[in-house]
């Protein structure tokens, strides 16, 4: 939704009696403010939205219709003898025990 929807929203349901001259402009600002990918400096540490490229705003943690949503990339497990190998000693330099990486 667009700050002004918003705004609308809250004002047609009575939610909250906005006191200033401009009181669209404190919805979008606290939006702007609790927004997670929205970073400066009088931005609030407790984020609740989602600022899109289109210029609305969504709930943080809600699918949105037509954005995907990309998931965790998998981890991939490495066998120990790989690490085996790559901790192999050289000659003239102190190699550590490999009991200090969990290993052998």
């Amino acid at each position: 939704m667009r700050a002004k929807d918003i705004f609308n929203r809250i004002v047609e349901d009575d939610l909250y009696r906005f006191k200033a001259i401009n009181p669209e402009n404190i919805v979008r600002t606290q939006l702007r403010r609790h927004s997670i990918n929205l970073d400066f400096p009088s931005a609030h540490k407790s984020k609740h939205f989602v600022f899109l490229k289109d210029g609305t705003y969504w709930l943080k943690g809600k699918n949105h219709p037509t954005i995907k949503v990309q998931s965790k990339p998998q981890t991939k497990e490495v066998s120990i003898w790989k690490f085996r190998s790559i901790l192999t000693p050289v000659p003239g330099i102190l190699t550590p025990p490999l009991k200090w990486f969990g290993i052998g």
